[in-house]
């Protein structure tokens, strides 16, 4: 049942009219809105995330959490300097916005989980070429950096990792 009434409100969305930006900023503004104006915009949101037309298919995994998975993964394979920009700015932002003070747990930089993605070696897994294999030397060596390391990687990924596992559900819950 769950999943027809994510389906169905998926189809909605997709088929709720296009907004233009001025539409947008009024709906933004306005305090109550109908179901019709709800779904045209979350139809408008997602147009705006992501550059290609939307389905339902995208609606479900961005509820899902999709697009900071999306996001993280651009930010680890490509120029690092370009998430190091991107936190910048927002941590400028808020100082600006704060007059020079900051609530901490406001601020949503990423360069600290993209650095440790890179230092436990992430990049070379996700090679769509490469099989990975719980003996492989570099899985081995994530494995064992995720074990020791495990209290960091929970506060700056929030994930969870522990000895009990086996390598790949290591890699699984690092790598998504």
């Amino acid at each position: 049942m769950r999943d027809l009434n994510k389906q169905t409100e998926a189809i909605a969305v997709v088929n709720a009219p296009d907004l233009t930006p001025t539409e947008y900023q009024k709906l933004q503004n306005q305090r109550v809105k109908t179901t019709s104006e709800r779904v045209a915009e979350r139809k408008h949101q997602l147009q705006q995330r992501y550059p290609i037309p939307i389905t339902p298919e995208i609606k479900i995994r961005d509820d899902d959490g999709w697009y900071p998975k999306l996001r993280l993964h651009y930010y680890l394979t490509y120029d690092p300097q370009i998430v190091r920009n991107r936190d910048l700015k927002e941590w400028n932002g808020h100082l600006e916005r704060g007059h020079g003070k900051v609530a901490l747990q406001d601020v949503k930089l990423l360069t600290a989980q993209v650095e440790l993605l890179r230092g436990l070696g992430i990049p070379g897994l996700l090679d769509p070429n490469r099989e990975v294999r719980p003996t492989d030397p570099d899985v081995q060596r994530l494995v064992s950096l995720c074990v020791t390391c495990s209290r960091d990687i929970k506060d700056i990924l929030n994930v969870t990792v522990s000895a009990k596992m086996t390598p790949m559900q290591i890699v699984g819950s690092i790598s998504t």
